[in-house]
């Protein structure tokens, strides 16, 4: 068995970053997980793409806490960001878009180098991650946006020798897998307590974005999950039905949207 980072392969697992086209959704991992987790049982394309890998979805997956915006200037409306230079991973520059923001592709590894030398003055990060990397020292300026909680990735088996097992020893591998999702859910929420102590102890300046700004950002971007969904379906994925379901779910949860993603 092996942890599959689903976040690092956009194009071979791409219905599984449904998350990352849709912001501005849950800040709760547990509701974001469980829901992508489900989904593994209801859209048949969400399994199909770790079978056509020879992997085995076992779930017990790894979600990311709400991820945040840290930057070297206060921000208190998206009109703070025009023309700004903003680290972001992947999929998340595109959060960026229509806030006057440019957004400069990154990770871990440069975030910290990238705003010391200028090339960035800012970055979309986790709270975990951040303080792992002591951004504040860069960027005290801790804005907690609400872009969301993440799906990130699970537990897989070489399909090819799971199939083969016994159907206790298969049974008994999902318990496990199982109860260690709930644990390693558990210990996250310590660590994002434990980060956001640490960013404020090493001086970082931590507030909220107001809900009304929070709501302007996410009415602010362009169609980016219709614009994924649709280039899904285009490769024969079901990326309209992953975006709507991903939706619906997230209203069923009672999770108040800024902005309905729904593909229509």
């Amino acid at each position: 068995m092996l942890t599959l980072d689903t976040l690092f392969e956009p194009s071979l697992l791409s219905l599984q970053n449904v998350t990352y086209a849709t912001p501005f959704g849950s800040p709760e991992v547990d509701i974001v997980f469980g829901v992508v987790d489900g989904m593994h049982e209801t859209i048949p394309d969400m399994r199909k793409l770790w079978e056509s890998h020879d992997m085995e979805y076992l779930g017990g997956g790894f979600g990311l806490e709400d991820y945040l915006l840290m930057t070297e200037f206060p921000v208190t409306s998206i009109e703070d960001l025009k023309g700004r230079k903003i680290n972001a991973p992947g999929p998340a520059v595109n959060w960026l878009k229509g806030t006057g923001a440019v957004g400069v592709s990154g990770n871990l590894t440069t975030y910290y180098n990238d705003i010391q030398t200028g090339v960035a003055e800012g970055v979309i990060v986790f709270p975990t991650a951040a303080a792992a990397a002591k951004l504040f020292e860069v960027a005290p300026y801790v804005t907690r946006t609400g872009f969301g909680a993440q799906y990130a990735g699970a537990i897989v088996a070489k399909k090819s020798w799971f199939d083969e097992l016994p159907a206790e020893v298969q049974e008994a591998i999902r318990t496990g897998v199982a109860e260690f999702a709930v644990a390693y859910r558990a210990g996250l929420e310590e660590r994002v307590v434990g980060a956001f102590a640490a960013m404020e102890a090493g001086g970082a300046n931590v507030s909220v974005l107001a809900a009304e700004e929070r709501q302007r950002w996410a009415q602010s971007l362009p169609d980016i999950a219709g614009d994924w969904a649709r280039a899904q379906d285009e490769q024969g994925l079901d990326g309209t039905g992953v975006v709507n379901t991903y939706m619906q779910e997230l209203k069923d949860a009672g999770v108040l949207l800024p902005r309905d993603w729904t593909v229509e």
